[in-house]
Protein backbone atom coordinates (compact mmCIF):
# COMPACT_ATOMS: atom_id res chain seq x y z
CA UNK A 1 0.00 0.00 0.00
CA UNK A 2 1.34 3.38 -1.05
CA UNK A 3 1.80 5.76 2.02
CA UNK A 4 1.97 9.50 1.32
CA UNK A 5 5.69 11.10 2.16
CA UNK A 6 6.39 14.01 3.55
CA UNK A 7 6.10 17.46 1.72
CA UNK A 8 10.01 17.33 2.09
CA UNK A 9 10.48 14.54 -0.05
CA UNK A 10 10.59 13.73 -3.53
CA UNK A 11 7.96 11.64 -4.52
CA UNK A 12 8.96 9.34 -7.79
CA UNK A 13 6.80 9.56 -10.75
CA UNK A 14 6.36 5.94 -11.76
CA UNK A 15 2.89 6.08 -12.80
CA UNK A 16 2.21 2.16 -13.10
CA UNK A 17 -1.59 2.09 -14.06
CA UNK A 18 -1.61 4.69 -16.70
CA UNK A 19 1.30 3.24 -18.55
CA UNK A 20 0.59 -0.45 -17.36
CA UNK A 21 -2.27 0.04 -19.36
CA UNK A 22 -0.75 2.14 -22.19
CA UNK A 23 1.20 -1.41 -22.77
CA UNK A 24 -1.21 -3.54 -23.00
CA UNK A 25 -2.83 -1.66 -25.69
CA UNK A 26 0.27 -0.71 -27.57
CA UNK A 27 0.09 2.83 -26.73
CA UNK A 28 3.19 3.31 -24.24
CA UNK A 29 5.58 5.82 -24.17
CA UNK A 30 7.99 3.88 -21.68
CA UNK A 31 7.51 0.37 -23.00
CA UNK A 32 9.21 0.98 -26.62
CA UNK A 33 11.70 -2.20 -26.87
CA UNK A 34 11.47 -4.47 -29.89
CA UNK A 35 9.07 -6.60 -28.78
CA UNK A 36 6.52 -4.11 -27.53
CA UNK A 37 6.65 -2.22 -30.91
CA UNK A 38 5.69 -5.63 -32.85
CA UNK A 39 3.49 -6.30 -30.44
CA UNK A 40 1.67 -2.28 -30.97
CA UNK A 41 2.24 -2.12 -34.88
CA UNK A 42 0.31 -5.71 -34.84
CA UNK A 43 -2.58 -4.14 -33.34
CA UNK A 44 -2.54 -1.00 -35.14
CA UNK A 45 -2.43 -3.57 -38.54
CA UNK A 46 -5.50 -5.49 -36.92
CA UNK A 47 -7.47 -2.68 -36.55
CA UNK A 48 -6.47 -1.01 -39.78
CA UNK A 49 -7.60 -3.89 -41.82
CA UNK A 50 -10.77 -4.66 -40.04
CA UNK A 51 -11.77 -1.01 -40.54
CA UNK A 52 -10.56 -1.49 -44.46
CA UNK A 53 -12.99 -4.22 -44.27
CA UNK A 54 -15.83 -2.93 -42.31
CA UNK A 55 -16.06 -0.09 -44.56
CA UNK A 56 -15.84 -2.27 -47.72
CA UNK A 57 -18.97 -4.66 -45.91
CA UNK A 58 -21.21 -2.20 -44.89
CA UNK A 59 -20.85 0.56 -47.73
CA UNK A 60 -21.02 3.46 -45.39
CA UNK A 61 -19.54 5.96 -47.96
CA UNK A 62 -21.43 4.33 -50.57
CA UNK A 63 -24.74 4.88 -49.67
CA UNK A 64 -23.57 8.86 -49.64
CA UNK A 65 -25.78 9.85 -46.98
CA UNK A 66 -24.74 12.44 -43.96
CA UNK A 67 -25.23 9.72 -41.25
CA UNK A 68 -23.10 6.60 -43.56
CA UNK A 69 -20.73 9.74 -43.88
CA UNK A 70 -20.68 11.14 -40.39
CA UNK A 71 -19.74 6.91 -39.02
CA UNK A 72 -17.10 6.23 -41.82
CA UNK A 73 -15.29 9.41 -40.59
CA UNK A 74 -15.78 9.27 -37.31
CA UNK A 75 -14.07 5.45 -37.51
CA UNK A 76 -11.02 6.44 -39.87
CA UNK A 77 -10.49 9.23 -37.67
CA UNK A 78 -10.36 7.65 -34.54
CA UNK A 79 -8.18 4.66 -36.19
CA UNK A 80 -5.84 7.56 -37.23
CA UNK A 81 -5.43 9.32 -33.50
CA UNK A 82 -4.68 5.80 -31.99
CA UNK A 83 -1.89 5.27 -34.61
CA UNK A 84 -0.64 8.64 -33.93
CA UNK A 85 -0.44 8.42 -30.27
CA UNK A 86 1.37 5.17 -30.81
CA UNK A 87 4.09 6.71 -33.12
CA UNK A 88 4.32 9.75 -31.36
CA UNK A 89 5.05 8.05 -27.87
CA UNK A 90 7.80 5.53 -29.37
CA UNK A 91 9.57 8.86 -31.04
CA UNK A 92 9.06 10.94 -27.89
CA UNK A 93 10.30 7.72 -25.21
CA UNK A 94 13.46 9.83 -24.32
CA UNK A 95 11.38 12.93 -23.77
CA UNK A 96 8.99 10.98 -21.54
CA UNK A 97 11.47 9.61 -19.35
CA UNK A 98 13.94 12.71 -19.14
CA UNK A 99 10.23 15.01 -18.16
CA UNK A 100 9.91 12.04 -15.46
CA UNK A 101 13.16 12.33 -14.38
CA UNK A 102 13.33 15.68 -14.06
CA UNK A 103 10.16 15.74 -12.12
CA UNK A 104 11.74 13.10 -9.52
CA UNK A 105 14.54 15.83 -8.85
CA UNK A 106 11.76 18.02 -7.30
CA UNK A 107 9.65 18.14 -4.20
CA UNK A 108 6.16 16.63 -3.92
CA UNK A 109 3.31 18.01 -1.71
CA UNK A 110 1.42 14.37 -2.48
CA UNK A 111 0.31 11.48 -4.48
CA UNK A 112 -0.94 11.62 -7.80
CA UNK A 113 -4.60 9.77 -6.74
CA UNK A 114 -6.07 10.21 -9.91
CA UNK A 115 -4.63 7.17 -12.05
CA UNK A 116 -7.27 4.64 -10.29
CA UNK A 117 -10.02 7.18 -11.24
CA UNK A 118 -9.28 7.56 -14.83
CA UNK A 119 -8.77 3.89 -15.76
CA UNK A 120 -12.22 3.29 -13.94
CA UNK A 121 -14.14 6.40 -15.26
CA UNK A 122 -12.67 4.93 -18.72
CA UNK A 123 -13.56 1.29 -18.51
CA UNK A 124 -17.13 1.57 -17.02
CA UNK A 125 -18.09 4.57 -19.99
CA UNK A 126 -16.69 2.46 -22.79
CA UNK A 127 -18.20 -1.04 -21.27
CA UNK A 128 -21.75 1.26 -21.08
CA UNK A 129 -21.49 1.85 -24.46
CA UNK A 130 -20.62 -1.45 -25.90
CA UNK A 131 -23.46 -2.96 -24.27
CA UNK A 132 -25.95 -0.01 -25.31
CA UNK A 133 -24.43 -0.66 -29.17
CA UNK A 134 -24.80 -4.38 -28.77
CA UNK A 135 -28.76 -3.68 -28.46
CA UNK A 136 -29.03 -2.00 -31.16
CA UNK A 137 -29.31 -4.91 -33.42
CA UNK A 138 -30.63 -3.77 -36.44
CA UNK A 139 -27.70 -4.80 -38.75
CA UNK A 140 -26.34 -7.92 -39.87
CA UNK A 141 -24.39 -9.39 -36.61
CA UNK A 142 -20.70 -9.66 -38.99
CA UNK A 143 -21.31 -5.66 -39.26
CA UNK A 144 -22.18 -4.87 -36.29
CA UNK A 145 -19.17 -6.92 -34.35
CA UNK A 146 -16.48 -5.63 -36.97
CA UNK A 147 -17.98 -1.83 -36.29
CA UNK A 148 -17.41 -2.37 -32.60
CA UNK A 149 -13.98 -3.24 -33.12
CA UNK A 150 -13.19 -1.26 -35.39
CA UNK A 151 -14.71 1.96 -33.09
CA UNK A 152 -14.38 0.69 -29.76
CA UNK A 153 -10.64 -0.82 -29.59
CA UNK A 154 -8.50 2.10 -31.17
CA UNK A 155 -10.83 4.48 -29.19
CA UNK A 156 -10.33 2.70 -25.49
CA UNK A 157 -6.63 3.61 -27.01
CA UNK A 158 -6.95 7.06 -27.19
CA UNK A 159 -8.20 7.40 -24.13
CA UNK A 160 -5.69 5.79 -21.83
CA UNK A 161 -2.93 7.14 -23.86
CA UNK A 162 -4.36 10.43 -23.06
CA UNK A 163 -4.41 9.86 -19.67
CA UNK A 164 -0.49 9.62 -20.11
CA UNK A 165 -0.46 13.28 -20.86
CA UNK A 166 -3.01 14.25 -17.85
CA UNK A 167 -1.14 12.30 -15.08
CA UNK A 168 1.84 13.87 -15.77
CA UNK A 169 0.55 17.72 -16.04
CA UNK A 170 -1.27 16.52 -12.39
CA UNK A 171 1.91 14.98 -11.46
CA UNK A 172 3.75 18.82 -12.33
CA UNK A 173 0.96 20.61 -10.82
CA UNK A 174 2.30 18.72 -7.41
CA UNK A 175 5.59 19.79 -7.46
CA UNK A 176 4.41 23.25 -8.79
CA UNK A 177 1.91 23.53 -4.93
CA UNK A 178 5.18 23.11 -3.07
CA UNK A 179 6.71 26.17 -4.75
CA UNK A 180 3.74 28.11 -4.24
CA UNK A 181 4.21 27.23 -0.94
CA UNK A 182 8.07 28.27 -0.60
CA UNK A 183 6.96 31.49 -1.60
CA UNK A 184 4.56 32.52 1.14
CA UNK A 185 4.79 35.33 3.24
CA UNK A 186 5.63 33.41 6.57
CA UNK A 187 8.24 30.82 4.78
CA UNK A 188 11.90 32.05 4.36
CA UNK A 189 13.21 32.31 1.08
CA UNK A 190 15.86 31.04 -0.79
CA UNK A 191 15.23 32.67 -4.58
CA UNK A 192 18.40 30.81 -6.42
CA UNK A 193 17.24 27.54 -5.26
CA UNK A 194 13.55 28.28 -5.96
CA UNK A 195 14.28 29.52 -9.72
CA UNK A 196 16.27 26.26 -10.61
CA UNK A 197 12.79 24.55 -9.46
CA UNK A 198 10.85 26.56 -11.66
CA UNK A 199 13.10 25.89 -14.54
CA UNK A 200 13.29 22.24 -13.97
CA UNK A 201 9.88 22.28 -13.80
CA UNK A 202 9.41 24.55 -16.61
CA UNK A 203 11.42 22.02 -18.54
CA UNK A 204 9.52 19.09 -17.63
CA UNK A 205 6.51 20.44 -18.71
CA UNK A 206 8.09 21.46 -22.20
CA UNK A 207 8.98 17.93 -22.95
CA UNK A 208 5.46 16.66 -22.01
CA UNK A 209 4.02 19.45 -24.21
CA UNK A 210 6.53 18.29 -27.04
CA UNK A 211 5.72 14.58 -26.54
CA UNK A 212 1.62 15.20 -26.18
CA UNK A 213 0.78 18.04 -28.50
CA UNK A 214 -0.10 16.59 -31.87
CA UNK A 215 -1.87 13.62 -30.45
CA UNK A 216 -3.40 16.19 -28.06
CA UNK A 217 -4.68 18.17 -31.15
CA UNK A 218 -6.23 14.83 -32.91
CA UNK A 219 -7.72 13.99 -29.31
CA UNK A 220 -9.60 17.43 -29.15
CA UNK A 221 -10.65 17.56 -32.75
CA UNK A 222 -12.21 13.59 -32.78
CA UNK A 223 -13.46 14.03 -29.24
CA UNK A 224 -15.13 17.48 -30.77
CA UNK A 225 -16.66 15.93 -33.62
CA UNK A 226 -18.18 12.91 -31.86
CA UNK A 227 -19.53 15.35 -29.19
CA UNK A 228 -21.30 17.66 -32.13
CA UNK A 229 -22.33 14.47 -34.15
CA UNK A 230 -23.44 12.33 -30.99
CA UNK A 231 -25.33 15.56 -29.36
CA UNK A 232 -27.47 16.00 -32.66
CA UNK A 233 -28.26 12.61 -32.54
CA UNK A 234 -29.31 12.94 -28.50
CA UNK A 235 -31.87 15.59 -29.50
CA UNK A 236 -32.93 13.33 -32.58
CA UNK A 237 -34.15 10.74 -30.29
CA UNK A 238 -35.46 12.98 -27.82
CA UNK A 239 -37.51 14.78 -30.36
CA UNK A 240 -38.48 10.75 -31.38
CA UNK A 241 -37.41 11.45 -35.20
CA UNK A 242 -35.47 8.03 -35.16
CA UNK A 243 -37.57 5.21 -35.28
CA UNK A 244 -39.71 4.16 -31.99
CA UNK A 245 -37.89 0.75 -31.57
CA UNK A 246 -34.42 2.31 -31.81
CA UNK A 247 -35.16 5.74 -30.26
CA UNK A 248 -34.70 4.90 -26.79
CA UNK A 249 -31.47 2.82 -27.11
CA UNK A 250 -30.21 5.55 -29.09
CA UNK A 251 -31.20 8.24 -26.58
CA UNK A 252 -28.72 6.33 -24.21
CA UNK A 253 -26.08 5.11 -26.52
CA UNK A 254 -25.58 8.85 -27.16
CA UNK A 255 -26.37 10.94 -23.78
CA UNK A 256 -23.23 8.41 -22.62
CA UNK A 257 -21.06 8.78 -25.67
CA UNK A 258 -21.74 13.00 -25.00
CA UNK A 259 -20.76 12.55 -21.44
CA UNK A 260 -17.61 10.32 -22.38
CA UNK A 261 -16.44 12.87 -24.86
CA UNK A 262 -17.42 16.20 -23.12
CA UNK A 263 -15.48 14.78 -20.01
CA UNK A 264 -12.20 14.06 -21.40
CA UNK A 265 -11.69 17.04 -23.49
CA UNK A 266 -12.84 19.29 -20.48
CA UNK A 267 -10.00 17.20 -18.32
CA UNK A 268 -7.45 18.04 -20.64
CA UNK A 269 -8.25 21.65 -20.62
CA UNK A 270 -8.77 21.78 -17.17
CA UNK A 271 -5.18 20.05 -15.79
CA UNK A 272 -3.49 22.68 -18.16
CA UNK A 273 -5.56 25.64 -17.47
CA UNK A 274 -4.89 24.45 -13.28
CA UNK A 275 -1.18 24.54 -14.14
CA UNK A 276 -0.82 27.32 -16.09
CA UNK A 277 -2.88 29.74 -13.05
CA UNK A 278 -0.57 28.25 -10.40
CA UNK A 279 2.34 29.38 -12.95
CA UNK A 280 1.10 32.33 -13.26
CA UNK A 281 0.37 32.73 -9.25
CA UNK A 282 3.77 31.70 -8.42
CA UNK A 283 5.51 34.27 -10.83
CA UNK A 284 3.42 37.27 -9.35
CA UNK A 285 4.43 35.68 -5.72
CA UNK A 286 7.81 35.23 -5.99
CA UNK A 287 8.42 38.76 -7.08
CA UNK A 288 6.14 40.30 -4.49
CA UNK A 289 8.81 38.45 -1.57
CA UNK A 290 11.91 39.21 -3.51
CA UNK A 291 11.10 43.01 -4.15
CA UNK A 292 10.31 43.56 -0.68
CA UNK A 293 13.44 42.51 0.32
CA UNK A 294 16.90 44.82 -0.41
CA UNK A 295 18.70 42.10 -0.28
CA UNK A 296 17.52 40.52 -3.93
CA UNK A 297 16.73 43.59 -5.27
CA UNK A 298 18.99 43.14 -8.18
CA UNK A 299 17.60 39.79 -8.65
CA UNK A 300 14.07 41.34 -8.97
CA UNK A 301 15.47 43.85 -11.29
CA UNK A 302 16.71 40.89 -13.73
CA UNK A 303 12.99 39.18 -13.82
CA UNK A 304 14.45 35.93 -13.59
CA UNK A 305 11.70 34.63 -14.16
CA UNK A 306 10.82 34.89 -17.61
CA UNK A 307 9.70 31.31 -19.23
CA UNK A 308 5.71 30.72 -19.27
CA UNK A 309 4.57 26.94 -18.64
CA UNK A 310 1.97 26.35 -20.88
CA UNK A 311 0.37 23.34 -23.34
CA UNK A 312 -0.57 23.59 -26.45
CA UNK A 313 -2.58 21.59 -29.33
CA UNK A 314 0.18 21.45 -31.94
CA UNK A 315 0.50 25.57 -31.14
CA UNK A 316 -2.51 25.82 -33.06
CA UNK A 317 -4.26 27.16 -29.88
CA UNK A 318 -3.22 27.23 -26.01
CA UNK A 319 -4.81 24.85 -23.81
CA UNK A 320 -6.66 26.79 -21.81
CA UNK A 321 -10.26 27.86 -20.60
CA UNK A 322 -10.56 30.71 -23.05
CA UNK A 323 -9.95 28.12 -26.06
CA UNK A 324 -12.16 25.36 -24.70
CA UNK A 325 -14.94 28.56 -24.46
CA UNK A 326 -14.35 28.43 -27.97
CA UNK A 327 -14.69 25.03 -28.84
CA UNK A 328 -18.00 24.65 -26.89
CA UNK A 329 -19.36 27.78 -28.79
CA UNK A 330 -18.65 26.46 -32.17
CA UNK A 331 -20.09 23.02 -31.35
CA UNK A 332 -23.27 24.34 -30.21
CA UNK A 333 -23.16 26.80 -33.61
CA UNK A 334 -23.08 23.38 -35.68
CA UNK A 335 -25.16 21.47 -33.43
CA UNK A 336 -27.82 23.75 -33.79
CA UNK A 337 -27.31 24.04 -37.93
CA UNK A 338 -27.53 20.05 -37.83
CA UNK A 339 -30.45 20.24 -36.11
CA UNK A 340 -32.24 23.21 -38.45
CA UNK A 341 -31.52 20.67 -41.69
CA UNK A 342 -33.05 17.62 -39.38
CA UNK A 343 -36.33 19.35 -39.10
CA UNK A 344 -36.18 20.75 -41.79
CA UNK A 345 -35.97 17.39 -43.73
CA UNK A 346 -38.91 16.01 -41.25
CA UNK A 347 -40.91 19.01 -42.52
CA UNK A 348 -40.35 18.10 -45.84
CA UNK A 349 -41.08 14.61 -45.28
CA UNK A 350 -44.38 15.52 -43.45
CA UNK A 351 -45.23 17.56 -46.16
CA UNK A 352 -45.14 15.06 -48.71
CA UNK A 353 -46.77 12.60 -46.61
CA UNK A 354 -49.75 14.73 -46.14
CA UNK A 355 -49.88 16.06 -49.77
Amino acid sequence: MDVQRPANSAEPVSLPWTFGFSKLLGVSALHTDTRNKVYGISLQIMSIIILCLWVRTSNVFVEKTLNGFVFGFVHTITTYNAVIYMVCSWRNKEKVVKAMSLLNTLTSDGICNCEIFLIVFTWSTLLTMIALDLLLDQKDLFILHLENFVYYFPLLQILIASNQFVVLVLTATHRLNVLLSKVEPNQSIEPKSIIHDYNTLYESCQLINETYSFPNLITIIRHGLACAFTSYYFVMAALNLFPPHIAKKKLWLSSCSVICFFAYIANIFRVCQITQTKAKKFEIAFYDRISSDPAHKELFLSRPIYKKIKFSAYNVFTINYKAFNGIVTTLITYQVILLQFALTNVSSETYQETS
